[in-house]
């Protein structure tokens, strides 16, 4: 089984998450008690299995790298609701959507993942609750025919951001400028306008009908490799 991440190096995990009755009663013996009143909360069955389902996945990874039983996992919350580690190097986050979750794990720095199945959406809506005036205009100078993907793209990278910033409603989406480009591997974007820290951000190749995005916390470089490979 894998070791936890070096320092400056991102295990990525996708996981099935799909309503599967007895996948979901295995998962709920590993949850404590908080998570499974949260479960109970969900009256949705797709949306409460897929949390189940996410929840007893990250706990079997942390024990895997912690070596210890999943249901001892000791999960704590950040100000704002993130999930962390209570003490030690392990930083995680995690995001779901469409029946799979992506998991991210790193040493030493904050990270953020963002997961979102591609659908035919109402792009003036979702631009205006997240998009900047630069991150409109940059949606607008895309071609029609890549306005879809742009929009996703966007979308992903600021939530992967904020999610590693762990800021809740603190920031407003709409104070941060992404980047909405196709092109290829690392983007800077800068956080001291916000009193954050920079980060980087990094496409995550899971399939033509999912777009998602990695945001790892400082200046450093960072690598990202899948431990379970998307299939």
């Amino acid at each position: 089984m894998p070791e936890p991440p070096d320092v400056g190096k991102v295990h990525l995990w996708l996981l099935d998450v799909r309503p599967c009755i007895a996948a979901e009663a295995d998962a709920l013996e590993l949850l404590d008690d908080e998570e499974r009143a949260r479960a109970e909360r969900l009256c949705c069955p797709r949306a409460r299995a897929q949390f189940v389902r996410t929840r007893a996945g990250l706990r079997r990874i942390l024990a895997t790298y912690l070596a210890v039983p999943p249901r001892s996992v000791p999960i704590a919350y950040g100000a704002h609701g993130k999930p962390r580690m209570p003490c030690g190097r392990l930083r995680f986050n995690v995001s779901h959507a469409g029946g799979a979750a992506l998991l991210a794990f790193a040493s030493e720095c904050e990270v953020g993942v963002d997961l979102e199945r591609i659908e035919t959406i109402d792009a003036a809506e979702i631009l205006t609750t997240w998009a900047s005036p630069r991150d409109y205009a940059a949606w607008r100078a895309s071609s029609p025919g890549d306005r879809l993907a742009a929009l996703y793209r966007g979308w992903v990278r600021k939530e992967a951001i904020l999610k590693a910033w762990g800021c809740g409603f603190s920031v407003a989406p709409q104070e941060l400028d992404v980047p909405m480009s196709a092109r290829a591997g690392e983007h800077i974007v800068v956080g001291t306008a916000l009193h954050r820290p920079n980060c980087r951000v990094l496409d995550v190749p899971i399939g033509s009908s999912w777009t998602a995005a990695l945001a790892v916390e400082g200046d450093a470089p960072c690598t990202a490799s899948f431990i379970v490979q998307p299939a």
